[in-house]
């Protein structure tokens, strides 16, 4: 968007601007850049356009100024993922914490810790399919050489072969993307560190066990 992916900037407004200030500013900048006056250009309209689209539909401009997140750009979705997750794990610590002794939790060890978890869970899946796929290439080798049918009609026993092959690539898509979250999840977290506590003794949790003390992701 002129230079930039944040709305607000493309139309050179404040975060707190209203929707009339948007369409006000919109209209100035539609006058420089449409593309049927001098020296306007397709791609500057377009980024202006697309800004002013986000900022007056309310919904946009939510997950916009929440999590940064663009409609139809998949880092974005991504980005929106990653943080829906953090936010679930964030929800399930605090509900084994109260706010007099979350100072002595090291939360985002504890979220890393979780976050690895995933990570191991999703890997394990992928070798699996890894596997499966594996197999599944085997068995399209040894039919091919062996198993024939006269011409004329459906192969019933490729057409099986065609199916799991379909299943297979899906369960990849679907691995490929839970792969993607959980390193934009890793990569959200480097943004952040919490003090601790720590000449408080440390304390034990039946669900996470013992606290750590180390403050930040890359420890």
């Amino acid at each position: 968007m002129t230079g930039s992916k944040d709305p607000y900037k493309a139309l050179g407004v404040e975060p707190s601007a209203s929707v009339d200030e948007i369409r006000q500013a919109f209209k100035k900048l539609a006058k420089q850049h449409h593309p049927d006056v001098a020296g306007g250009e397709n791609e500057s309209f377009d980024d202006i356009r697309k800004a002013l689209d986000v900022l007056t539909d309310p919904q946009t401009r939510k997950m916009y100024d929440e999590f940064g997140v663009l409609p139809g750009d998949e880092a974005s979705v991504l980005k929106l993922k990653a943080m829906q997750e953090l936010a679930a794990i964030f929800a399930s610590i605090l509900e084994q914490v109260t706010p007099d002794n979350i100072t002595q939790v090291d939360v985002l060890a504890t979220m890393r810790r979780e976050v690895e978890k995933r990570q191991q869970a999703v890997g394990g899946k992928v070798k699996l399919l890894a596997a499966e796929e594996a197999k599944l290439t085997r068995y399209q080798q040894v039919m091919s050489a062996r198993l024939k049918r006269k011409p004329g009609g459906k192969d019933i026993f490729f057409s099986v072969l065609e199916a799991m092959a379909a299943e297979v690539t899906a369960v990849r898509s679907h691995l490929d993307s839970e792969q993607r979250v959980v390193g934009a999840m890793i990569e959200e977290l480097q943004n952040y560190t919490f003090e601790i506590e720590t000449e408080q003794p440390r304390r034990a949790s039946s669900r996470y066990g013992g606290w750590a003390v180390v403050n930040t992701w890359n420890t």
